[in-house]
């Protein structure tokens, strides 16, 4: 699938209808025309799916059409953008609206802050749209934006809760009912086996929901090496 990185939004916006449309069925496209990343190079540049991505990409998509829920375990090296992908797919699904759920499990406070910015980036990218005969804003209204751990998207016409937790709670993850969670470094949570259990629950089995967890391999024996003896692991290894 070759997608565009140019912005196909006139200066007025897109109509509201529309952009409905490419966030419910186009996420590949969504992400290269809305969401924005940093280069190595620090260059600005749009998010258009690499190998790696649109491997993980095309397994969500095969998930879903059997009518499955998405259930995604990474074993991945380095730098394959794999938490930038998922944090701006988790985004752009959660501002469909319909209430739903979007949870960041993270294995480190700070590493959950830096990659919260990019939720940010995300949102503040968003483009106006046409609604009626007015042109409206998609970004959160400041008194619904809290920066720390929760962004609750409250505009007249989307609705969503994006939020973030750390592994280091063990608790984690059970405060909330959730549709869609993106898990990272797994093995360096506190204890893995304690939060997943806790967690899980809060996750219907069904169509519709994702949880996506990626992680690089650590000791024999912890959480990501037993998912992996149980044959539920996919790799994603860089001679795919």
């Amino acid at each position: 699938m070759c997608v565009s990185s140019a912005s196909p939004y006139p200066a007025g916006g897109t109509h509201l209808q529309q952009l409905y449309w490419n966030l419910a069925f186009n996420l590949m496209w969504c992400c290269a025309n809305l969401v924005k990343i940093t280069d190595k190079a620090n260059n600005v540049i749009s998010l258009e799916f690499n190998r790696g991505q649109r491997w993980i990409y095309w397994n969500m998509q095969d998930m879903d059409e059997l009518g499955l829920p998405e259930r995604l375990w990474i074993l991945k090296g380095r730098q394959f953008g794999v938490s930038t992908m998922m944090t701006a797919i988790n985004t752009i699904r959660a501002i469909r609206g319909g209430g739903l759920n979007a949870l960041m499990l993270v294995h480190k406070e700070s590493v959950g802050k830096t990659m919260f910015q990019k939720v940010e980036r995300v949102l503040k990218g968003l483009p106006k749209v046409r609604h009626n005969n007015s042109s409206i804003s998609l970004a959160p209204k400041p008194t619904t934006h809290h920066t720390g751990d929760i962004i609750s998207w409250n505009t007249p016409h989307l609705n969503a809760l994006i939020k973030r937790e750390s592994g280091e709670n063990v608790d984690a993850g059970v405060s909330e009912t959730y549709q869609l969670a993106h898990l990272t470094e797994v093995p360096l949570w506190k204890d893995a086996h304690h939060t997943m259990a806790g967690f899980l629950p809060t996750m219907a089995h069904k169509q519709g929901t994702s949880i996506v967890g990626e992680f690089t391999a650590r000791n024999e024996g912890d959480y990501a090496h037993d998912i992996w003896k149980a044959d539920q692991l996919e790799v994603l290894s860089g001679k795919m």
